[in-house]
């Protein structure tokens, strides 16, 4: 009888446990499908309404971990995106960007045919380097203009 009673007792013992990891697992996957699924909501959205989301969910966050001092700051972000966030604003400071962009592209193009001509390899690669970085952010920009004003019409 008693080595029934300590099988019985190891068995509950065991399952017990893996009842507990099941809990902790399916815990952690809800945490992050949750996570996921609202980072895909804020995905969804432009402008303010897309800056508004992102903000509060980071506060979500903030609150469960316990951090009063970072839903604070968050909270006055939040506060000032509705106060003096707009559609027109963003995409206004998309379009000086976008200018700054070309401008800093144009001048980059300009010092690489200096050192092409001066045949200095260092400053070539430099400059090669400095047109694919403002040709991948002038590409960035145009779609979140393009995104932008296909939603605001």
């Amino acid at each position: 009888m008693l080595y029934f009673e300590n099988n019985y007792k190891k068995g509950i013992g065991m399952s017990i446990e893996i009842l507990k990891q099941v809990r902790s697992v399916t815990f952690t996957l809800l945490a992050i499908s949750s996570f996921s699924f609202a980072n895909e909501n804020c995905e969804t959205l432009i402008g303010c309404a897309e800056k508004t989301c992102q903000v509060e969910k980071q506060i979500e966050i903030a609150k469960k971990n316990g951090n009063n001092n970072k839903v604070d700051g968050l909270n006055k972000a939040l506060n000032e995106i509705k106060n003096h966030c707009s559609d027109d604003k963003i995409i206004s400071s998309l379009e000086d960007d976008l200018s700054k962009s070309n401008d800093e592209l144009k001048e980059h193009q300009e010092d690489l045919k200096k050192a092409q001509a001066e045949e200095k390899s260092d400053k070539i690669e430099k400059y090669n380097a400095k047109i694919k970085e403002d040709e991948a952010e002038i590409l960035a920009l145009k779609e979140e203009l393009s995104k932008m004003n296909s939603e605001s019409k």
